[in-house]
């Protein structure tokens, strides 16, 4: 698979595969430093659909993606093979680089098979690290993040629980209780009737 032209059907096959991995390590993560085993909640489509939600959902996470890849397609594509052609003949270029190993590098990062496998590498890098930090920021406000709820849940029986959302899924909504520090996972079908956005005026 390496080293070949890839036809539509194998790029489908390997950004499905991809994304599950990829959901079920960022999840994992993320819950896991909370002390919550979400493989236990998630299915595959949970899997899946994970890091796509995470980019539409919040514009923080998806503009400084967007800007790196931007930069990193650029810098692959133009800017190296460029600044490498214009410098090549320096003398002190020539010093201080290998210029047929230069060469070499620039023909590889010329050729898009190994632009696409290193653009999926540095998403998964990117995405990881940024779950990681959501994760660390969870857990070290832990208890304040708990006394300040963000949404309510109208049950089926109508009692109303003001929660501190830290998630959902197709299946479960997981939060904090009010002043509690264990995530809470809770049944969404034939259980919650409605899920609603606290305004940050009720917090105050």
């Amino acid at each position: 698979m390496f080293g070949k032209e890839l036809n539509i059907q194998e790029y489908l096959s390997i950004g499905y595969l991809y994304l599950v991995i990829l959901g079920v390590l960022s999840d994992s993560l993320f819950y896991g430093i909370l002390g919550f085993p979400i493989i236990d909640y998630m299915s595959i489509l949970d899997a899946l659909i994970s890091p796509v939600n995470l980019l539409t959902r919040d514009y923080r996470i998806t503009l400084p993606i967007v800007i790196m890849f931007t930069l990193l397609y650029l810098y692959t594509t133009k800017w190296a093979p460029m600044l490498h052609e214009s410098l090549r003949d320096k003398r002190w270029y020539r010093k201080m680089t290998n210029i047929e190993r230069a060469d070499k590098r620039i023909e590889l990062l010329k050729d898009r098979k190994n632009l696409f496998w290193s653009v999926l590498f540095m998403y998964a890098l990117l995405f990881l690290s940024i779950r990681l930090g959501m994760a660390l920021g969870t857990k070290n406000g832990l208890v304040e993040k708990s006394e300040n709820p963000n949404y309510s849940l109208t049950f089926k029986d109508d009692s109303v629980l003001d929660i501190r959302k830290l998630g959902q899924n197709s299946t479960y909504i997981f939060y904090l209780d009010r002043g509690e520090t264990t995530v809470v996972a809770t049944p969404i079908l034939d259980n919650i009737k409605k899920i609603k956005k606290i305004e940050k005026d009720r917090n105050d």
